[in-house]
């Protein structure tokens, strides 16, 4: 496994009972024995893909975990299916449910970041019988809630709850204008744009919330989820269209509804254990956020880096696997 050699690592593709195609790597520690090695699950963001893991999976592997990092739907080599709908978190933890079951593992521990950050919480509502313990990316808040701020803001994710009340996206980018990439990334012309403008998504900025344009006095922070070019083409290489990675964006009355009818908890269940990862740089994370994040898991352990923004993937690369793997001998996972 060289993080500079994504065919180093081992690749496999499978039809899913959902009718899904995904692809994931799958990497089995050595003497791997199924009742007693725990699996993580890891959860990729926008606009990533399974290598957005590479740097973590070599160390958590080596330390006897066994690890799993799909493709999500839209991504990659997983299948891209057109329509919105198709990018239910419902559906999308059903699909995670599925390659556990063809992997033959009943339980993982779940770890998530941007998007992926979000799509753990609910896989863990949907699936609370199949998660052992999740981590998170701990950014931005809502109404007192952790709220999904993917790209930079889009770009990692921490908690929040299911809500009982509905709002409109726009009438939430009025009261809240720091997210407003959302209006954009929802339009339908996005994706054509995206595509377009794939070599130099570095030098654009959104204005109005409704278009790319130059870029005169960059948000370094704001750009954080691109900080090393040579990644940023990478990734771009292996999402060939970026209709299913906005399709996201397209869910958000389709979320608010499946949760309702479902009747999701407001928390995981209890006892699950839950670690947040936070960068102090990140530019809506605050005190405020934590407060709350603690309100809501009060045994949850909370890790700050002082020195990094969005993407602690990249820039704590080693701090991020060290502090998973210490967090886990903690809890017993």
């Amino acid at each position: 496994m060289d993080p500079m050699r994504p065919e180093s690592f081992t690749h496999k593709c499978s039809l899913l009972s959902t009718g899904r195609r995904y692809h994931y790597v799958d990497e089995v520690p050595h003497e791997y024995d199924p009742q007693q090695d725990s699996t993580i699950l890891c959860i990729h963001g926008f606009p990533d893909f399974w290598a957005g893991w590479k740097y973590q999976i070599g160390p958590w592997v080596r330390a006897g975990y066994r690890v799993v990092a799909p493709d999500m739907l839209g991504y990659g080599q997983s299948d891209k299916p057109h329509e919105p709908e198709e990018y239910s978190l419902k559906r999308i933890s059903s699909d995670l449910a599925s390659i556990l079951d063809v992997i033959l593992v009943g339980k993982a521990i779940v770890i998530g970041h941007d998007w992926g950050s979000h799509i753990a919480a609910r896989f863990a509502l949907w699936y609370p019988e199949r998660v052992l313990g999740v981590v998170q990316q701990v950014v931005g808040s809502y109404n007192g809630f952790e709220v999904v701020l993917i790209p930079p803001s889009s770009v990692s994710l921490g908690y929040f709850p299911p809500s009982s009340n509905y709002e409109d996206l726009d009438v939430f980018v009025k009261r809240f204008p720091i997210y407003k990439y959302q209006l954009y990334f929802a339009s339908t012309g996005s994706s054509a744009e995206l595509e377009r403008n794939v070599r130099t998504i570095p030098t654009l900025e959104m204005a109005d919330g409704d278009r790319l344009t130059p870029a005169n006095s960059l948000d370094r922070e704001l750009l954080q989820i691109f900080i090393f070019m040579q990644e940023l083409q990478y990734i771009m290489s292996q999402n060939d269209t970026m209709r299913g990675p906005t399709n996201y964006y397209r869910t958000w009355n389709i979320r608010f509804n499946e949760e309702k009818d479902g009747h999701l908890p407001e928390t995981y269940r209890q006892g699950t254990p839950v670690l947040f990862l936070r960068g102090a740089k990140d530019g809506t994370s605050s005190k405020a956020v934590l407060r709350e994040t603690r309100r809501l898991y009060p045994a949850a352990k909370i890790i700050t880096y002082e020195d990094a923004a969005h993407w602690l993937m990249l820039e704590k690369k080693e701090a991020v696997a060290r502090d998973v793997l210490d967090w886990l001998c903690q809890v017993g996972l």
